[in-house]
């Protein structure tokens, strides 16, 4: 029986490479720490865009930005994202990868020595992940 797709959304965030798992449901991005996927970079909104997993696929929707959305280089407000496709908010650009649901890997929250402000704990990776470049940040997938 084949599974369905999972997506993950993979870039560089300030400076650190981050990969965010999209669950099904809405999932809201931008700057601000409640969001289910925090961006926290000048340029990226409090509450940027929206992105919807379900039965339509993984959707994205603008939710009136000041610096907008783009997909593959050309600004939307709701558009269907595909493997492949590289979205940008604000300075952000991440890719979007899907994969088959038994391969996204569990995220493990590790609590770090000290937290920056304005992040969630989960979200934050220590000084000792700098040594893993190339391989997404304790804690996010």
């Amino acid at each position: 029986m084949k599974s369905s797709p999972a997506y993950r959304l993979r870039g560089d965030v300030g400076g650190v490479a981050r990969s965010y798992r999209v669950d099904p449901g809405e999932t809201l991005v931008g700057s601000l720490g409640a969001n289910g996927i925090v961006l926290p970079v000048r340029g990226v909104s409090r509450r940027h865009a929206k992105l919807v997993f379900g039965e339509e696929g993984l959707v994205l929707e603008d939710l009136e930005s000041r610096n907008g959305v783009l997909v593959n280089g050309v600004r939307v407000q709701r558009t269907l994202l595909r493997a492949g496709d590289e979205v940008r908010l604000g300075p952000v650009c991440l890719g979007v990868e899907e994969v088959p649901a038994e391969d996204v890997q569990i995220a493990i929250a590790i609590a770090p020595a000290s937290k920056p402000e304005g992040l969630p704990s989960w979200q934050t990776t220590t000084a000792s992940d700098e040594g893993r470049r190339g391989q997404p940040p304790f804690g996010l997938l």
